[in-house]
Parts: structure tokens; sequence; C-alpha cells
């Protein structure tokens, strides 16, 4: 009786998982956008894409949330514009820690995404809707929120500094 040689499957194992995306977190992002930011919340996810253009900055950076696999209910701007005219983003600084936001307005609401950490209280991460009347809603993050937001980011896609500074809920 003649036996195989007995076949290594971890290479297989490996190629069959970076052939299905599993290191790729959820995002609402189309495969030719890079995610900026993307979180899961309780029933939905909220992304940040950036289309990608010729150089180092996006063309466009657009906000997005809904529940994965349908349309999103919130698309902002609708139609593409460059992030500089509808986004302002900054960077926190905590003891042991620091973080970054980034966020915009519409309809006299404000949205700010944000990740920080800090000494004490560990990682915060999520959207903060800032609603007329000084009335707040916090969406964390039901798991560790993929980001590239920070100062470096910022620069290289044209976002201007915050007017005024972001309080973490």
């Amino acid at each position: 009786m003649r036996t195989k040689p007995p076949v290594n499957v971890v290479p297989v194992i490996v190629l069959a998982l970076l052939s299905c995306g599993a290191d790729a977190a959820p995002s609402l992002c189309s495969k030719s956008e890079q995610v900026v930011f993307s979180c899961p919340l309780t029933r939905k996810l909220v992304s940040l894409c950036a289309s990608r253009g010729t150089g180092q900055a996006p063309v466009s950076l657009t906000y997005r949330i809904g529940r994965p696999g349908r349309s999103p209910e919130l698309v902002y701007p609708e139609r593409p514009t460059a992030p500089s005219v509808h986004f302002e983003g900054s960077s926190l600084m905590y003891s042991g820690g620091g973080g970054a936001f980034i966020r915009f307005e519409r309809g006299g609401y404000t949205y700010t995404l944000f990740t920080a950490i800090g000494r004490g209280w560990g990682q915060k991460e999520g959207v903060v809707v800032d609603a007329p009347a000084s009335r707040r809603t916090y969406l964390p993050c039901r798991q560790p929120a993929e980001s590239l937001l920070g100062d470096d980011w910022f620069r290289r896609a044209g976002i201007p500094s915050a007017s005024s500074d972001f309080e973490l809920p």
C-alpha cells in the first residue's frame, strides 16, 4: 500500500484566508475607496471613505452609515467634493495617550468620528452626534475601529484644523 506524502496545510489555509479578505475590517466603502474610518455600531456600520486620486491626497471623502449589504441610510456629502470643503479634524492629547477626530456639519447637526486612548480610561472610539438644543448622542464602536485619523493623514488629505475642540463623551 502506497501512502501519500503529508500535505502541508498551513500554506493552503493562509491562501484561503487571504483570498476571502479575512483580515479586512467591515466597511461601507467600495473596493476602489480607501477606508479612513470604519466602526461597527450595535446594528449599523459607520464608514468614512476616501476616493483615491493619482497622488497621495484623496479626491473626495464620504461619510456613510447603514446596515452592511444594504443601501446606506445617510451619505454625506451627496456628491464627491474635496475633503477640505466639508470636513475638519484635529489630534487629541491626553495623559498617557491621545487620539484624533474628524467632523462635519449637516442640517444643524455636527457629526464627529473619533478614536482616543488614555491612561485610566482605556480606549474610546465611535461617533458623536451633537444636535440643536445641546442634545448629544454617543454611538460607541462595538469592536475596534479601523482608523487612519491623525495629523499625517489630515495633512495629506488637505483637512483643515478644527475650529473648536472636541470633548470625549
